[in-house]
C-alpha cells in the first residue's frame, strides 16, 4: 500500500512517500544530487513498489528544497538532519519494524556518512561518491585501460606531433595511470564515516561508472584500512556501467541485491 506523508525539519515540511509491507525490515531511500524522491527516470520509486512485494516497507522523501519540499536545498554534504527527520517519520509510521536499512547511490551515499545515523541499522551503499581529484583527470584504472588500446594508435602519435600543447596533459595522465592519484577530497570523510557505522554496510559498485571507479581507487589507500578490517562490511562489484541502476540490465541486478541483503527479518 502506497501513503503520501509529511514530516518536519527544522521548521520547513517535507514530502515523502511509504510503501508499506507486512515484513519487519524497512528501507529508507536517500535520493543524491538534486534528484526528488522518484529518482533518475523513476527507479527510486519503482525499486520500493517491487521490494514492497518482497515484503520490505520503503520510505522516500525530498529533502528541504528539493521536490515538493520546503526550504532552501543546502546541498548533500547539508542533508544529514533531513536524513535523521526521515528515519524517525519513516519509524513513526511503521511501528512494526524491527531493522531499518538505509540505501543511497552517489552522494546520497556520502550524505549517509556525514556523522552518527541514530535508528538505522544498516547500510547498503552504491557508488559512493568521494570527490574529483585536483586535477580531474580518470582513474589510474581506466588511463590504463586508455593507455593500452591507445598505444599501438599510430595516428594517436601523429596528432600529438602536430599538437606540442596536447604533451603536457598526456604526460600528466601518464603518471597518474602509473603512479596512481592522491585522495579526492571527500575520500577521508567517507573512509571515517565507514569506519564509524556501528552496523552492518554493504557497498555495491558499477564496474563501469567513473563515480564508483574514483572509489575503488580511494579504497585501497591507507585511510581506507579501518574501514576494510570490518567484519560486517562487505563489498560487491556489479557488471554494469550504469551509475543509477537505470538501464534495463542494471536494475534487476540493483533489485536483486537489495532483496538478498535486506533479507526479510
Amino acid at each position: 500500500m502506497r501513503r503520501f506523508l509529511t514530516f518536519d525539519c527544522g521548521g520547513h515540511p517535507l514530502q515523502a512517500t511509504l510503501d508499506v509491507a507486512g515484513g519487519p525490515v524497512g528501507l529508507l531511500i536517500v535520493s543524491g544530487g538534486t534528484e526528488p524522491r522518484n529518482g533518475p527516470r523513476g527507479v527510486q520509486s519503482r525499486l520500493a513498489q517491487d521490494l514492497a512485494q518482497f515484503g520490505i516497507s520503503c520510505f522516500r522523501f525530498d529533502r528541504r528544497g528539493i521536490g515538493d519540499s520546503a526550504g532552501d536545498d543546502l546541498g548533500f554534504a547539508a542533508s544529514l538532519p533531513d536524513i535523521l527527520a526521515a528515519i524517525q517519520a519513516f519509524r513513526t509510521a511503521c511501528p512494526h519494524l524491527r531493522r531499518v536499512a538505509a540505501y543511497g547511490n552517489c552522494d546520497a551515499a556520502t550524505a549517509l556518512l556525514t556523522g552518527p545515523t541514530q535508528g538505522i541499522d544498516q547500510m547498503i551503499l552504491s557508488n559512493i561518491w568521494v570527490g574529483v581529484p585536483e586535477d580531474g583527470l580518470a582513474p589510474p584504472q581506466v588511463l590504463r585501460r586508455q593507455f593500452g588500446r591507445a598505444f599501438w594508435d599510430a595516428s594517436l602519435w601523429q596528432r600529438l606531433r602536430r599538437s606540442q600543447r596536447n604533451f603536457g596533459h598526456l604526460w600528466a595522465e601518464a603518471r597518474r595511470a602509473v603512479l596512481g592519484a592522491s585522495l579526492p577530497d571527500w575520500a577521508p570523510r567517507v573512509a571515517a564515516g565507514l569506519a564509524a557505522f556501528p552496523g552492518r554496510i554493504d557497498i555495491l559498485l558499477a564496474q563501469g561508472d567513473m563515480t564508483a571507479q574514483r572509489f575503488e581507487n580511494a579504497w585501497t589507500h591507507r585511510d581506507f584500512r579501518s574501514a576494510r578490517a570490518k567484519a560486517d562490511l562487505n563489498l560487491t562489484r556489479i557488471a554494469t556501467d550504469s551509475h543509477s541502476f537505470v538501464q534495463d540490465d542494471a536494475y534487476p541486478m540493483l533489485r536483486a541485491a537489495l532483496v538478498a541483503r535486506l533479507g526479510r527479518g
